[in-house]
């Protein structure tokens, strides 16, 4: 075990809940802004829960696949965050 492991439950936990508000907030209300902070909290969230997941996997035959999947979903992670921070319907200002 490493010292990223024990917080990643509770993380787990808040993603779930951002994405559960973030369908109330984007289809029940209808408040752009807040769906779309929720989302990009969303993605952080996710990307940590990545993080700890491959440093979680200790077999070193699927260590390449393990670092690609990793790579992969924090990239999509963060790619929306920046798509959400300057998405064309908040203006030229981002939220």
């Amino acid at each position: 075990m490493n010292a990223f492991t024990p917080p990643s439950g509770p993380v787990a936990w808040a993603a779930a809940l951002s994405g559960l508000l973030y369908g109330v907030a984007f289809v029940v209300l209808g408040n752009v802004t807040a769906s779309a902070l929720l989302l990009m909290a969303g993605g952080v969230l996710s990307s940590l829960i990545l993080v700890a997941l491959g440093a979680s996997i200790a077999d070193p035959g699927c260590a390449g696949a393990v670092r690609w999947a990793v790579g992969v979903g924090v990239l999509g992670a963060f790619l929306s965050v920046v798509y959400l921070g300057y998405s064309p319907g908040f203006g030229d200002h981002g939220i």
